[in-house]
């Protein structure tokens, strides 16, 4: 989540830029840029500082949820890779995951969790797929 966060935190500050740029453009005067400015130019002052105010937030919002997002580097695997069934249909599987997070280490969006989806392959072999969900201690179960 904290990864999905920043994602998200990168995406509003491009947008941020995109509207204080349009803005910008807009400048209905090239005296508006001056101070004081011309009368006409109050709505688009106005529009500039909120503008530059909402690329201020979106900033702060990325630096906060890229320092939630840096503090952990979640891995998961299994082995063996291809897993193959033996005798009877049985596959030993061994998971490994490491530095799972809840939100409430990070103050961060969520905790993490790792998935795994273990299905058949073949023509004539159909089985239900099979999920392994993992969580970090602490974590809010899902229901």
């Amino acid at each position: 989540p904290d990864k999905d966060a920043a994602v998200a935190a990168e995406n509003a500050v491009a947008a941020a830029e995109a509207v204080l740029a349009a803005v910008e453009a807009s400048n209905p005067d090239d005296d508006c840029k001056k101070v004081p400015p011309g009368e006409r130019c109050a709505s688009w002052r106005d529009a500039l500082v909120a503008a530059q105010d909402a690329l201020t937030k979106a900033r702060s919002d990325l630096a906060a949820a890229q320092t939630r997002d840096a503090l952990h580097e979640p891995t998961a695997e299994f082995s063996p890779d291809p897993l193959i069934t033996g005798a009877n249909g049985i596959a030993a599987m061994t998971v490994t995951v490491s530095d799972l997070y809840t939100g409430a280490n990070t103050g961060g969006t969520g905790d993490a969790k790792v998935e795994f989806f273990i299905t058949t392959v073949g023509p004539e072999i159909r089985a239900e797929t099979l999920v392994i969900t993992v969580l970090p201690q602490g974590a809010a179960t899902e229901e």
